[in-house]
């Protein structure tokens, strides 16, 4: 299995950088942490997110996003653990320089600004964690997601979670269509069907 970071990747990254377009970042049906994590869906539920961390943990670290800066990357599941985790990134890269632990490549930005670059979708069905990837990565790069299909929830549903956030009216048309519109170039007349 391979990483988005992998040298066998590069010239599909070149190319969505190319031609402008974003790469939609989601987990297979089968996670690495399978066999840890079959029980209970907690394949689907947990390593889907955690698979969504270690990519975007990879894109960041190892110097993609830093080699390729007009990159799009769209993550599913809010980014994963991405917003909880940060934090420990970010410590990684302020001890780059002890003997023992230098970054290779080492990164001229610390991986916040890096994180700050990428997009994400709202599908945690957990408030707590949309505001965390808001927080993260900022209102500009969240969008609207409804994991559906192949699960059976109701646009209405995933609408109503990011209503509930409380956001000002900007913020909330920002993540309810207007950032899809802007990213993807899409006709002004698909925000009405939000």
């Amino acid at each position: 299995d391979l990483w988005l970071d992998a040298p066998e990747a590069h010239d599909f990254l070149a190319l969505a950088v190319e031609l402008d377009v974003p790469v939609y970042l989601h987990p297979p049906g089968v996670t690495f942490a399978k066999p840890h994590l079959a029980v209970c869906r907690l394949d689907e539920t947990i390593g889907r997110g955690l698979e969504t961390t270690v990519a975007l943990g990879r894109l960041i670290m190892t110097g993609v996003l830093e080699r390729m800066p007009r990159l799009k990357v769209v993550a599913s599941h809010v980014g994963g653990g991405l917003p909880s985790l940060l934090g420990r990134l970010e410590y990684s890269y302020d001890i780059r320089h002890q003997p023992t632990y230098a970054l290779d490549p080492e990164l001229p930005l610390p991986p916040s600004a890096y994180a700050r670059r990428l997009w994400v979708d709202t599908v945690a069905f957990w408030p707590p964690a949309i505001r965390a990837a808001i927080d993260t990565f900022g209102t500009d790069k969240v969008l609207l997601g409804t994991d559906t299909p192949p699960l059976p929830i109701p646009l209405a549903r995933s609408v109503e979670i990011v209503r509930e956030l409380g956001l000002p009216a900007e913020a909330e048309r920002a993540i309810l269509g207007e950032n899809a519109i802007a990213l993807f170039r899409l006709p002004r007349r698909a925000a009405a069907a939000v």
